[in-house]
């Protein structure tokens, strides 16, 4: 291969990379979607309606959904007990309870499916809340057994689901980032996330008439942008993280971020880098590698 073409290759991949680096680094502004609507009372009652009668049904559906709502009461407290500006949502909790038919008299309602493809073929949750006149009536979180292959989710995945569809009910939207429990899409990983002080200001900004009295009113409930972002001296970070070694930590969020759009794209660019690395490599050593004289 000619100079000029090896140079013109090294070129190419060093705007590759340079590009890669840029999109990676402008993630780092994080940011989470919140309701216009709130709950008017800060202790949800959660009915939990099992399918014992489906042969598909097992009781760690419940389990995980149970140790995402126990996670969500913690990181209200550690929340409240790190940022004393947002001590009150230590008040908010969630309190569950189980019955084979839906009661009336509860706040969120929590049914499980088999599949839920007819929504969309990704889908394994769905939230669906009830409002009027800007107050959360009511609202139903639908979670899947199985993806949209028939397969078992796995209690992991089960619990990030739950923990992800509980965040809807609570008012949050989407988060940009993909190491976030509320990113827009679910990654399939052996690990659950935790719940990030971004996630609880987020709540807390949702549920920010609490800050003026334990009482609701709609003059407390002053209006917010839809989206939000960590206060100044507020550096993003999870709130009550089990420990993790810093490889498998490491493996666990790439594993994620590649299942994200911009991950996979990301990924594919690296790829073109690499083997557009080991072409410059092996370019350069046939060119100027010695050369046997021929026999004559």
């Amino acid at each position: 291969m000619a100079p000029k073409k090896v140079a013109f290759i090294i070129i190419l991949n060093l705007a590759f990379a340079a590009c890669l680096s840029g999109e990676i680094e402008a993630q780092t502004q994080y940011y989470i979607g919140i309701s216009e609507a709130t709950w008017d009372h800060s202790t949800l009652r959660i009915l939990f309606i099992p399918k014992e009668e489906e042969s598909w049904w097992n009781s760690g559906l419940i389990d995980s959904t149970v140790q995402a709502i126990n996670m969500w009461n913690d990181a209200f407290a550690t929340f409240a007990s790190l940022y004393p500006d947002f001590a009150y949502i230590s008040n908010l909790r969630l309190n569950t309870t189980e019955s084979a038919v839906a009661t009336q008299g509860f706040d969120v309602y929590v049914s499980w499916k088999e599949q839920l493809t007819d929504n969309s073929p990704e889908t394994i949750g769905l939230t669906q809340p009830y409002t009027l006149s800007g107050v959360i009536e009511s609202c139903n979180i639908t979670l899947a057994a199985k993806d949209a292959l028939g397969i078992s989710l796995a209690d992991s995945v089960r619990q990030v689901v739950a923990l992800h569809e509980i965040g809807h009910a609570l008012g949050l939207l989407h988060s940009n980032y993909s190491d976030d429990i509320m990113f827009n899409r679910t990654s399939f990983d052996i690990s659950v996330l935790p719940i990030s002080n971004l996630d609880a200001y987020g709540v807390a900004r949702v549920f920010r008439w609490r800050s003026f009295s334990s009482q609701f009113s709609p003059s407390n409930q002053k209006p917010s942008s839809s989206s939000v972002n960590l206060p100044s001296g507020i550096e993003y970070e999870y709130l009550n993280a089990p420990q993790q070694d810093p490889l498998s930590r490491t493996i666990s969020s790439f594993l994620r971020y590649i299942q994200t759009p911009e991950g996979l794209v990301r990924l594919l660019s690296f790829m073109i880098i690499i083997v557009g690395f080991v072409s410059i490599v092996s370019a350069i050593y046939r060119y100027y590698r010695p050369r046997k004289p021929r026999a004559e």
